[in-house]
């Protein structure tokens, strides 16, 4: 057989496996009560699929989550990023997704019920409120999990990290605990939809404490992340680096 031949095959399978467990997966994971036993069992229907269609999910680095409130950012190559950053942290982080989620309503329904909390990026006044909703709940000890980068790239390459979640941490006193994701783009790269095989790996490294509340500490936040990251993420700086000092409300 030609390789375009076996992974025509095997996409095949993948999605169907996918359509014939997903559903129900989704359906329970809704309706349970409390974000624990939902999540739980999403974690448990994604980990069915990837078992059946052969994707080791490798999870390292747990006890570098700090025992109080804390903000995990990672870097975002594929559109499977969000379940697997889902599958691998604790109950208690809720992940920050974009705003335009939550106008797909299978998909937002879901997010939202897994605790998700969406914002808006493209407007001051909505940015301001949903940074200042943020902030209470590190404050009240819940953790956050950003892609800081903000966009899928289709071409390999860490994008500049936008400052909104370091703004945060900063201004709470949060640590920040960097995320390495690897081999989700192999399997689905953006605008590709036909899955390759591959093994997904979630690293979590030391986590970074502010040294201040201010925006400079936040910068240094943002640079010492971003090079942890880019030391393990197997990618290279993207190519260019403009706007990377340009600060978002919560990206």
């Amino acid at each position: 057989m030609t390789t375009q031949l076996l992974r025509f095959l095997y996409g095949l399978y993948a999605w169907l496996v996918t359509a014939l467990v997903l559903p129900a997966g989704w359906l329970v994971s809704i309706c349970l009560p409390g974000i624990a036993p939902r999540r739980g069992f999403a974690t448990l229907t994604m980990r069915t699929i990837a078992m059946l269609i052969g994707v080791p999910i490798r999870v390292e680095g747990l006890e570098n989550l700090p025992a109080g409130a804390s903000v995990v950012v990672a870097n975002h190559i594929s559109y499977l990023d969000g379940p697997m950053m889902l599958l691998a942290l604790p109950p208690r982080f809720s992940f920050v997704v974009k705003a335009e989620a939550s106008r797909v309503p299978v998909v937002a329904t879901l997010l939202r019920r897994m605790g998700c909390t969406f914002v808006t990026r493209n407007s001051a006044r909505e940015g301001s409120r949903d940074t200042r909703q943020l902030i209470r709940m590190l404050e009240s000890n819940r953790s956050l999990g950003f892609f800081p980068e903000g966009h899928i790239q289709r071409v390999p390459g860490l994008q500049p990290f936008r400052l909104g979640a370091f703004l945060i941490a900063a201004r709470c006193g949060s640590p920040v605990v960097p995320a390495v994701i690897r081999g989700t783009r192999h399997f689905m790269a953006r605008n590709e939809w036909w899955p390759r095989h591959s093994q997904f790996h979630i690293c979590l490294l030391p986590a970074i404490k502010p040294e201040g509340n201010d925006r400079t500490a936040a910068l240094r936040l943002r640079d010492q992340a971003y090079a942890a990251v880019l030391a393990h993420c197997e990618e290279p700086p993207a190519a260019s680096r403009s706007g990377f000092d340009h600060a978002e409300p919560a990206a």
